[in-house]
């Protein structure tokens, strides 16, 4: 029986039955597709924190703001409009603090982030197959943050447009 205060044996639990079961997710960086008419949706969180940087080759320690620390908390989701078209949607709450100093974090909901996905073209390359994306996206602030307060902002206050082609060689499972 496990110690009912063990963080990391618990996290170890469930990277190892994680593993053991095919699990599968979809951003605008892979080579996944929702199937028509199909929703998927799901929350995210990131915790990130550090006590040094490094200013050119210099290591610094962070003495006047202690820990730094970003937990961010999102929803994203994938919808497929057809077998080979897929829109996909990401909007995070970001909160930034420190663990000293007199310097407050900041806390707010971030960018909106919309990507279409489309399947170009898929043809049989030897074992497996060759598979063609093209992916568009824009990001967006969708609130008023400060993006110019460095190292606590939420994001960079800025508006993108992204266009990539992802290219993917997938073996098929009878070949191995």
């Amino acid at each position: 029986m496990l110690p009912a205060k063990c963080p990391i044996c618990t996290l170890l639990i469930i990277v190892v039955l994680s593993g053991s079961l095919p699990l599968k997710a979809q951003t605008d960086l892979d080579a996944l597709m929702m199937n028509k008419n199909k929703l998927c949706a799901g929350f995210m969180y990131v915790h990130n924190s550090w006590d040094e940087y490094w200013e050119g080759t210099f290591k610094r320690d962070n003495q006047n703001l202690g820990t730094v620390t970003t937990q961010m908390i999102g929803v994203m989701g994938a919808y497929g409009i057809t077998n080979k078209v897929n829109l996909i949607f990401s909007l995070p709450y970001v909160k930034t603090k420190a663990s000293a100093g007199t310097f407050s974090g900041l806390d707010g909901i971030q960018d909106l982030s919309l990507f279409g996905k489309w399947q170009a073209a898929k043809w049989k390359a030897g074992k497996g197959y060759i598979t063609l994306f093209g992916v568009a996206g824009i990001s967006f602030p969708v609130s008023n943050y400060t993006a110019d307060y460095l190292p606590f902002s939420i994001g960079l206050e800025s508006k993108t447009l992204s266009l990539r082609v992802i290219t993917d060689y997938n073996i098929s499972k009878s070949a191995i």
